[in-house]
């Protein structure tokens, strides 16, 4: 086996779930099913082999396509990336209103929050294919660009406890609690199906230490209270995200000590 291949069959699975997560939040339709691709030859497996064949792809989705079958887990994946976002990008930036391009460009830059306190070439992977994630999403949906940002992961009309009214209350909390639940989502969907109810219970242990963690109280959350949860949030889909199911599983990664935490990275 070609040692690319070798790598990106470690990732792949991580990368289908992210994606198809990342169409779920966004409303669009589902993401295919992984395919076996060619990620170069049997006597070359070398990353300009991986550029030249995504260059040549035709079309936007077949270089996404491409991309989420021959990743390589590491920071070459900036490079692959890139290929396909500019390729993408031709598709749908240049007919963008300047509302348009906003409107995905924020979602370019939840992309780079979701990162911010990773640390690795892994994480470097993952953010350069979030950024082609949401290109190819664009690009096969430009519809997307004209539906308002969500302010939350969830109603904010429909808002009922006090960590949810307080999630509304603020936007950077917000952006935090969307890329919670999008990283939290696609751990559920990595994870076998005999640690899905231990990662769930403890996804609802930690919510529930929020509110006396951060002092949350029925008045309007202080600044403080709200950079306490933003934090929080930060430190939790870091954690779930440098998690994987090859761990002890990712409910026992993701409970980390408070006392090793880094302090609050800025909100975008």
């Amino acid at each position: 086996m070609p040692c690319a291949m070798a790598r990106h069959l470690t990732f792949g699975k991580r990368a289908i779930a992210r994606a198809a997560v990342l169409v779920f939040l966004l409303g669009a339709a589902s993401v295919a099913a992984q395919e076996r691709l060619a990620c170069g030859s049997a006597t070359d497996d070398t990353a300009q082999a991986l550029d030249k064949l995504l260059t040549n792809d035709p079309t936007c989705a077949a270089a996404h396509k491409r991309l989420l079958a021959c990743m390589w887990g590491s920071s070459a994946d900036v490079q692959f990336a890139s290929i396909v976002i500019k390729k993408c990008l031709q598709t749908f930036l240049p007919k963008f209103s300047p509302e348009e391009k906003s409107r995905f460009y924020e979602e370019i830059q939840i992309c780079n929050y979701q990162y911010a306190r990773a640390e690795g070439t892994l994480a470097i992977s993952e953010e350069s294919l979030c950024h082609a994630d949401v290109t190819a999403n664009f690009s096969a949906h430009p519809e997307l660009a004209r539906r308002p940002a969500p302010r939350a992961s969830f109603g904010c009309a429909k808002a009922n406890t006090l960590l949810e009214r307080a999630i509304c209350s603020d936007a950077k909390l917000g952006r935090a609690d969307i890329i919670l639940a999008r990283v939290y989502k696609g751990a559920v969907n990595e994870s076998p199906a005999r640690e899905r109810p231990a990662l769930i219970a403890s996804e609802r242990k930690w919510l529930k230490s929020i509110p006396a963690k951060c002092k949350l109280s029925a008045s309007a959350a202080s600044p403080a209270t709200l950079d306490c949860i933003r934090n929080a949030f930060e430190l939790r889909f870091t954690a779930l995200d440098g998690c994987s199911a090859d761990d002890e599983g990712i409910a026992a990664c993701a409970d980390t000590p408070d006392d090793a935490s880094p302090p609050p990275s800025p909100a975008p």
